[in-house]
């Protein structure tokens, strides 16, 4: 049974360091040690788990939000119910609904009346 945790770290680093999912491989492709061993015995398990690492990859997707009947696009997340949107989005949705400048101080996005 593969755990949620390395689960997640094998998704951290294939976002990290840009891999596709299908280069994950077993020690038993390069080693032909019997490692780990029930993906020895159960090929099929290595492709379970990259699907697994896959769906645990978070991506965002193309949507909208709408301020004051307008809809701006978004770059958003739908996880668990939840919608999470880019702080910089929604900021520059309502700058320009709402005559607003949007500027920066380092990673902190400034909303400004104008």
């Amino acid at each position: 049974m593969v755990r949620k945790s390395l689960t997640w770290f094998a998704a951290m680093l294939c976002e990290k360091y840009d891999i596709p999912v299908d280069h994950i491989i077993r020690h038993y492709d390069v080693t032909h040690k019997i490692c780990p061993a029930y993906w020895v015995k159960d090929p099929g398990g290595i492709v379970r788990f990259r699907k697994m690492v896959e769906e645990f990859m978070i991506k965002p997707e193309k949507s909208h939000i709408i301020v004051d009947g307008v809809k701006k696009p978004v770059e958003r997340i739908l996880y668990g119910g939840v919608n999470y949107v880019r702080v910089r989005d929604f900021v520059q949705a309502l700058a320009g609904i709402h005559d607003m400048e949007v500027t920066s101080q380092g990673n902190i996005p400034v909303l400004t009346s104008e």
